[in-house]
């Protein structure tokens, strides 16, 4: 059995397609630890999570997806009734208008799907998985300390392994979304590493690709650019 963890996809069915398809991922013996971010980019999110659904009942405990702060939004939209997206300049709207022509059942499974997925997980090697990180100070795997948010839309953490802080020691690894690569220097949209902590944003929603790294060899596979597989749309750019 292999492991694999997935960075942001932003509703880039292509590119996780393609990018599944490079890994040679085995949905009857492998595990798929997802990052988080299904919606607002691109224009296929549901068919994204109709995927996730299916993974995961192919799956079981070998399909492990973390809610992002893209997917909380989409649930807060759904919540309030459909009125205006929270994330409409950053993606949302997209995904707004393609939910707004499918079924209303259809989009309550969606909703209720995301809202039972975990803000975290710490597997069995001491390596843990979130979409965002945490605050300094604050222990990884106590939430009771502090709110979700953190989990979800937190950036000093990354932004602090490059400043020389790591709030990370006491774990084997740590994998993250959410902060792009491509604003980081050198400015890549390959997977970044610092310390014991892997970013697999790379930057699929804007000019970048969808990753997928088995954990225990680092080798990585990418999509090609998003933006490149919809050429009819703006994603978040």
């Amino acid at each position: 059995m292999k492991t694999f963890v997935m960075g942001d996809s932003h509703g880039a069915l292509k590119a996780v397609r393609q990018v599944l398809e490079l890994a040679q991922f085995d949905p009857d013996t492998d595990k798929l630890i997802v990052l988080g971010d299904t919606q607002d980019g691109w224009s296929e999110a549901p068919a994204l999570v109709e995927m996730y659904m299916r993974l995961e009942t192919m799956c079981g405990d070998r399909f492990v997806y973390l809610l992002g702060n893209h997917d909380t939004a989409f649930i807060e939209w759904y919540d309030g009734g459909c009125k205006r997206h929270i994330m409409h300049g950053h993606g949302g709207a997209v995904t707004t208008y393609v939910y707004l022509q499918l079924n209303e059942d259809l989009i309550a499974s969606h909703a209720e799907w995301l809202r039972r997925q975990r803000h975290c997980y710490l597997d069995e090697q001491n390596r843990f998985f979130v979409h965002a990180g945490w605050d300094e100070g604050y222990a990884f795997d106590n939430p009771a300390q502090y709110s979700m948010q953190e989990y979800l839309w937190n950036r000093s953490f990354w932004d602090g392994m490059f400043k020389g802080r790591n709030y990370a020691k006491d774990l084997k690894e740590v994998y993250i979304g959410h902060s792009p690569t491509i604003r980081y220097k050198p400015f890549t949209d390959a997977p970044m590493n610092r310390n014991n902590v892997w970013n697999l944003d790379t930057g699929a929603a804007f000019t970048g690709r969808v990753t997928v790294m088995d954990i225990d060899s680092k080798e990585y596979w990418q999509s090609d650019k998003c933006k490149n597989l919809y050429p009819l749309e703006r994603g978040r750019n």
